[in-house]
């Protein structure tokens, strides 16, 4: 393959990359689009519980980005106010907080505080409400979120009334309705509840004056918002106002227009009360019959609560019960997957063992083949060695031998064929004489040299005595060889070697 080509692939490969990313990214966004949508349609359902469960069900089933997840939460919370389940609303509320802060988002981490403060009061923890509450308004200010501002206002106003601080809660309750007048229509609902609070705190304040108009205005614009809820908070609460004041048949008037608008909507807890009120007043009135009837439709509002709460708590149980088996089957798929993984990882390891084993054993049989080689080798490199040696010495024999025997022979017997022949005695043939003894005389050192007989016939102690004895004659040194363990010859190689290396000094 040539570097084009290569390259050219690699290129395509990229290329593919990139595609499938672009397409898994638009899939991903795709999905979320889709999720929020899903979440819009979520508002249309009047129905508090069959919204929640929606609402609910994307949670469980969908997973989410962070921003989706941070508006599935704000529908969540409010779902979870209007059907009592302020546990879960904590829950949420406080994974909103982080989530918000973490993604920046101020007015989301500002709703999350507002909504953690009205699970907390539901809860009676009321230091921590209001602390909730202040830091939904501190970020609601720097934010300039006029609408959360006003609406923790109201709150607080509320729970100051009921802690009964009337003054600091007159405060915070005209904020609330200065900031959400500023606000228009967006927060014309809150205005008239933070009104209705007030009209109650002038109640208890005893400033009738300033309650009766205010009444009058919160159930007139409630009846143009056309907000049912309104309505009969504004109902309830006047009529509470004029049954104190003896202004019974009033009163009833209100009260029956607030209990026929609530028996149309499935706030239970509302109608509830607001039979109560209904009842009171009849017997007040000395109106037993009707009272009694309205005292049954109360039991049977009772019941419809209880079993309401019971069927919500069965269902909570039963979410908890298949949200344990799930996590217990997560759990049990974990420790499933942890034993493999350590099973494989065992596999893995025995297998790396034996690959080491039949490594070190190789090895161990490479350098023992390494050995017996090299060891080989050594011996026939000594054999050869030994070889040359013992042939060179061979040879050295046979010359001295050759040179002992004949040629030093012949020179003798020349020498006494020659002192037998009658020949004239002069100083030339007396020096003939004298070169022939020097030449014999060479010749033996020579064939000693190459083959001492002494090293031969007595061993290799009388050869270095004679050997010494030859070097040092003529130098007049003395010498002395002492031995130790020496009684037996050596063989004739050794003895020969050292023979050799003494020679050689």
């Amino acid at each position: 393959m040539t570097m084009n080509q290569q390259r050219n692939r690699l290129l395509a490969g990229c290329r593919c990359a990139i595609v499938l990313l672009f397409f898994g990214m638009h899939s991903l966004g795709f999905a979320q689009q889709k999720v929020i949508q899903q979440l819009k349609n979520a508002d249309v359902i009047y129905d508090s519980e069959r919204g929640f469960q929606f609402v609910d069900s994307i949670r469980k089933y969908v997973k989410l980005n962070p921003e989706t997840r941070v508006l599935l939460l704000e529908k969540l919370a409010v779902r979870c106010l209007e059907t009592d389940r302020y546990n879960l609303l904590s829950k949420y509320s406080i994974e909103g907080i982080q989530l918000a802060r973490a993604l920046g988002k101020d007015s989301s981490h500002a709703f999350f505080y507002k909504f953690l403060g009205i699970s907390q009061n539901y809860n009676r923890k009321v230091d921590d409400a209001i602390s909730s509450f202040k830091s939904s308004i501190r970020i609601a200010e720097a934010n300039h979120l006029n609408y959360i501002l006003a609406t923790n206002y109201n709150n607080i106003g509320g729970i100051l009334v009921d802690r009964k601080q009337f003054d600091e809660a007159e405060k915070y309750l005209l904020k609330s309705i200065e900031l959400s007048t500023k606000n228009g229509m967006i927060s014309k609902r809150n205005q008239l509840m933070s009104s209705r609070i007030l009209a109650t705190l002038y109640v208890r304040m005893n400033k009738k004056e300033k309650c009766i108009p205010i009444f009058e205005m919160v159930e007139r614009e409630s009846r143009l918002l056309k907000d049912t809820n309104l309505i009969c908070g504004a109902l309830v609460f006047y009529t509470e106002f004029l049954r104190q004041n003896n202004q019974k048949e009033l009163a009833l008037k209100k009260v029956e227009e607030a209990v026929v608008m609530m028996r149309k909507f499935p706030d239970k807890h509302s109608l509830f009360s607001t039979l109560s009120t209904y009842v009171s007043l009849l017997e007040e009135l000395k109106r037993y019959p009707e009272a009694y009837e309205i005292s049954r439709e109360q039991l049977r509002t009772y019941v419809a609560i209880y079993n309401d709460v019971n069927q919500q708590q069965m269902n909570e149980l039963e979410t908890r019960f298949k949200t344990q088996q799930w996590k217990e089957a997560q759990k049990l798929a974990a420790a499933n997957a942890n034993a493999l993984k350590k099973k494989n990882q065992l596999y893995v390891l025995i297998l790396a063992v034996l690959i080491a084993l039949i490594v070190i054993v190789v090895l161990l049989i490479y350098v023992r083949n390494q050995k017996r080689k090299n060891a080989l080798l050594r011996f026939v490199q000594q054999e050869r060695l030994g070889a040359i040696v013992e042939g060179e010495e061979k040879e050295r024999s046979r010359i001295a031998r050759e040179l002992h025997d004949g040629v030093v022979q012949e020179l003798t017997a020349l020498k006494l064929q020659l002192r037998a022949t009658d020949l004239e005695q002069n100083e030339q043939l007396a020096n003939f004489y004298h070169r022939l003894d020097q030449t014999a005389h060479e010749i033996r050192n020579i064939s000693y040299e190459m083959m001492p007989v002494t090293l031969r016939d007595l061993g290799l102690i009388p050869a270095l005595e004679d050997l010494l004895q030859r070097s040092f004659n003529t130098l007049e040194i003395d010498f002395e060889i002492d031995t130790v363990g020496m009684e037996e010859r050596l063989p004739e190689k050794v003895e020969t070697a050292i023979f050799r290396i003494t020679q050689e000094l």
